[in-house]
């Protein structure tokens, strides 16, 4: 990386952690940042490094100076007003998982170093065979591609309606040990696909990270379980003639138990989701912590690359226990590139 990028990274990583300098692991994070971009397939990169750039030009025509000159209070006012652009705000999307990713790296590493980590739960058994040791040619009843959030939930439905089935996932199985056991930065690449870095086209276009492994993109998203408001319900009845959503808001109740969703406690939320509560109290706004499937939570800030103590119920905690229960199997290490009927 070039001394101009790599002044702009700096900053960026600076800017986007609100780094006031207190935190030791904060200032290695950006020399972290050039192995997390060296994960990710050529374009990725290129793309990354040109919004770091473009955050750093806009931070120029704004103040005179580059994003790594300005003090902290600057750069979040710069940031606030860079989130506020609607056409701007897509760029911080894109670049937040990489500086994450790389911060809690240099986390992890700096605080495991102070102390022995505790041992996380056993995880609940689940029927996983590689790829490499399953038949050349096999039956079933029902195929399931995909043991994320959707293909959990339809293979513990056929399992248990006593449908033979098969669930092929395109990663691996990783237990909560193993996440625990390594470094934030070493399960990225085997957790997403392309790196983390696969977009959505559209106006604005959208970084839509996608999991790969045993539980899909719920092993590495946030856990938060935002419940489908009415209104979206009604109009999927009124306009479209969706019939099922009359019966959704029993469906989504069985799935929060089975999530264990709750309201989050206050004890680990960051310092936005207090400052946030806060400007809504004084506003006179109605606000309240998010519901999250993640009784226990540690406020480990892992959520992107699994969650190290197992307090997150994703799906290869909660859902795919049940359907091997009723007789599924995971095939792992599985791409499907065709489907031929």
């Amino acid at each position: 990386m070039s001394d101009h990028a790599g002044r702009a990274a700096t900053g960026l990583v600076g800017a986007l952690l609100a780094d006031d300098g207190t935190r030791p692991w904060a200032a290695t994070a950006a020399r972290r940042l050039d192995t997390v971009l060296a994960s990710m397939p050529a374009p990725a990169r290129a793309g990354l490094r040109g919004a770091a750039a473009a955050v750093d030009a806009y931070a120029f025509v704004r103040t005179g100076r580059r994003l790594a000159a300005l003090g902290p209070g600057e750069r979040e006012h710069l940031m606030a007003a860079l989130g506020a652009r609607p056409a701007l705000a897509p760029v911080l999307d894109l670049l937040k998982v990489p500086v994450l990713l790389a911060a809690g790296t240099e986390r992890m590493l700096y605080e495991g170093a102070r102390g022995p980590v505790p041992a996380p739960p056993e995880d609940p058994p689940l029927d996983c065979v590689p790829a490499e040791e399953w038949p050349a040619r096999s039956t079933a009843d029902a195929v399931v591609i995909g043991s994320g959030a959707g293909g959990a939930m339809a293979a513990r439905t056929l399992a248990r309606a006593g449908l033979r089935t098969v669930v092929l996932e395109e990663g691996h199985h990783h237990t909560t040990a193993s996440v625990g056991r390594r470094a934030p930065l070493d399960r990225f690449a085997e957790l997403y696909r392309d790196g983390g870095a696969t977009v959505a086209a559209g106006r604005p276009p959208l970084l839509l990270p996608t999991g790969r492994a045993v539980g899909g993109t719920t092993l590495v998203n946030s856990g938060t379980c935002y419940r489908t408001p009415d209104h979206v319900l009604d109009r999927w009845r009124t306009t479209f003639g969706f019939g099922l959503a009359e019966g959704m808001p029993q469906r989504l109740d069985e799935v929060e138990r089975t999530l264990r969703v709750a309201t989050q406690p206050l004890d680990v939320l960051g310092d936005n989701g207090l400052l946030a509560l806060t400007g809504a109290r004084r506003l006179g706004w109605r606000a309240a912590p998010l519901r999250r499937n993640a009784p226990g939570c540690k406020g480990s800030c892992q959520c992107v690359v699994g969650c190290p103590s197992g307090a997150k119920q994703s799906v290869q905690l909660s859902v795919l226990p049940d359907a091997c229960a009723a007789g599924a199997r995971i095939v792992t290490g599985a791409r499907v590139r065709r489907v031929l009927v």
